[in-house]
């Protein structure tokens, strides 16, 4: 019988042969290689990924394996991997992202002494310019590392983001859940359906994922995200179908919304900072969402008027411009704008 991997990762590719063997490099490590399963989905590339990726699996055959499927969008990746993941725990490795290799053997040696539904490591966000930046933890109090808790022990400010969380395989096929194909930011959807099945969380005091920001096509980039605006709003719409249907415990529940009121805040701002349509339509459009917020669900309309995050959503809008003065100032007036809205 096939001995079980510790860790499956996903890793996600269409079109990534200029970071793909990066992210590969990475995760190969030969001293915990024999505990990881990789799967590479490749997701109708039409450069030379998959070609890529399968002289990989011919490398290491007992740890790397392609699959190769018509496009289908982020979604139906993580779907089909999530299908043929074999590990105890299974991670996410966006192919133009990579994990820091000694941290990474640090991660497995702790992972393979816990049994916890979700696993916590911190994560840096690197820059085209070569800047690298430690993201702040979603932690409200002092923990033990490497320890279990019950999630509704532990005071989180926020959920945990994908580089951040590696989820239990059992947990993820127990909740049974299909994300959304042919649709962008579906990862959002992926970091919030399994908060309904997870009741046990640890924390690896380990720097392990490097995010990277930058690349002109971007999902997050401003220009990529008020093209695909539209996709955003597909996602919202399921996020509050899965609040509305699901019965979650109280603390559960506060994360969820405060999830929701993130991501319309990022719709709204995305609309606000628009230069696809005139500032009459970009003002109709914000109150109708807001009001619909406000009837439908008051309690997201309500955590998004006492968040503090407004000015720093607005910013992030502007991910790959200079933080010029012009900006900051238009930034600065479209925040107090969506303020008055709310």
């Amino acid at each position: 019988m096939k001995e079980e991997k510790l860790l499956s990762i996903i890793v996600p590719t269409y079109n990534m042969e200029r970071y793909l063997s990066r992210c590969l490099d990475s995760l190969l490590v030969s001293s915990i290689i024999e505990y990881i399963e990789i799967l590479v989905v490749n997701d109708g590339s039409k450069d030379q990924s998959s070609a890529i990726a399968h002289n990989y699996q011919e490398r290491y055959p007992q740890s790397v394996k392609v699959i190769d499927k018509e496009n289908g969008g982020y979604g139906s990746v993580l779907n089909i991997g999530l299908l043929n993941a074999s590990g105890k725990y299974l991670k996410i490795c966006d192919s133009d992202d990579w994990f820091d290799s000694e941290a990474f053997r640090d991660f497995v040696f702790q992972l393979s002494k816990l049994d916890t539904d979700v696993v916590y490591n911190s994560y840096s966000k690197e820059y085209l310019n070569g800047k690298s930046v430690k993201m702040k933890s979603p932690l409200d109090e002092d923990i033990v590392y490497n320890t279990p808790y019950l999630l509704s022990n532990v005071k989180l400010s926020r959920l945990l983001c994908l580089p951040e969380i590696t989820y239990k395989t059992a947990v993820l096929k127990e909740c049974g859940f299909t994300l959304l194909e042919k649709t962008l930011y579906v990862d959002l959807e992926y970091i919030t359906y399994p908060i309904a099945c997870v009741q046990s969380i640890s924390f690896i005091n380990c720097n392990l994922y490097r995010y990277f920001i930058g690349r002109v096509d971007q999902s997050i980039s401003r220009k990529s995200m008020e093209k695909n605006i539209h996709n955003l709003e597909k996602v919202i719409d399921a996020l509050t179908t899965f609040y509305s249907k699901n019965s979650l415990e109280s603390y559960k529940e506060k994360l969820v919304v405060k999830q929701l009121a993130e991501v319309n805040t990022t719709m709204l701002c995305t609309y606000l900072l628009s230069y696809r349509m005139s500032r009459k339509n970009i003002i109709a459009v914000l109150n109708d969402k807001l009001l619909a917020l406000k009837e439908n669900n008051k309690d997201v309309y309500d955590c998004m008027r006492q968040s503090k995050a407004l000015p720093n959503r607005l910013l992030n809008t502007y991910i790959n411009f200079p933080l010029s003065v012009y900006v900051l100032s238009y930034v600065y007036l479209a925040y107090l704008y969506l303020k008055s809205l709310l």
